[in-house]
């Protein structure tokens, strides 16, 4: 998909597993691009220490912009490009004065079930429900010059995601922009039931081609 859309420079951001995720991606040539690795250091820092220490020792140049896409978070059934439109949001945002873009969904579908209750007893039972707060998909777009954030908020011996840490940050100097995209188009994909749905969703999409 961000092939497609252009893109040639990648970094994974690997620590537990890694040679799997190596022996797989290789260094891009096979598809076309350029894949650079970056290890966590002793521990895994989470993502925050990630790309504090991918900066650090040039996995992720500093003279480029960032777009961090988490590994569980797929794109499916999206209507256009979506690395094109996100970038093209973040632009729209960097005009006034943000420095990293949020990828949000309006509403998620939740995994349980929900209760009405009145005075203690349950009078509506709603499977699945349908939550309508926006919320962060796991893809954020960073404009390089907030790189000095994750020097200044992180380090490399706690465990630390940015999305806790700079966000706030950013939104107190309203600097965090944001676009909405179809819930409908973001698969989480976090344990085998959610992974069986994808996997359907990429069989009906190759059957189309």
């Amino acid at each position: 998909m961000y092939r497609d859309a252009g893109f040639r420079q990648f970094v994974a951001l690997v620590f537990h597993a890694k040679d799997s995720i190596v022996d797989s991606l290789g260094d891009g040539s096979h598809l076309g691009v350029e894949v650079r690795y970056s290890e966590d250091p002793d521990m895994p820092v989470g993502r925050g220490g990630a790309i504090r220490n991918a900066l650090e020792n040039g996995a992720i140049p500093t003279s480029k912009d960032l777009i961090v896409h988490n590994p569980d978070d797929v794109i499916a059934r999206y209507e256009g490009s979506f690395p094109r439109d996100i970038v093209a949001a973040h632009v729209d945002g960097t005009t006034i004065g943000s420095l990293a873009t949020a990828v949000m969904v309006p509403g998620a579908r939740m995994p349980y079930t929900g209760l009405r209750v009145v005075k203690g007893m349950v009078e509506e039972v709603s499977a699945y429900p349908f939550v309508p707060i926006p919320a962060h998909i796991g893809v954020t777009v960073f404009s390089r010059s907030v790189y000095g954030l994750f020097h200044d908020l992180f380090d490399l011996k706690t465990r630390s995601d940015f999305e806790g840490v700079v966000f706030p940050f950013l939104v107190g100097q309203n600097q965090l922009y944001s676009v909405m995209i179809s819930p409908q188009s973001w698969f989480q994909v976090n344990d085998p039931k959610s992974f069986d749905a994808l996997t359907e969703v990429i069989r009906e999409e190759m059957a189309q081609r």
